[in-house]
């Protein structure tokens, strides 16, 4: 079984691998989708900064 990190560009969030994680799920790995701070996860106005330390 294998972790894989999931991080979507821009503007998108988490929700952007829906399609994906199922059939990894399927396969026996773990993916876990990521909403990183100013893309669907707070705050809004994030910058680089916040990205890296919800790392």
């Amino acid at each position: 079984m294998t972790d894989i990190l999931l991080s979507a560009g821009l503007w998108l969030d988490g929700s952007a691998w829906d399609g994906v994680v199922p059939p990894l799920r399927d396969l026996g790995h773990r993916p876990v989708a990521l909403s990183l701070p100013g893309q669907g996860a707070p705050p809004e106005l994030a910058d680089l900064l916040h990205r890296v330390a919800s790392a």
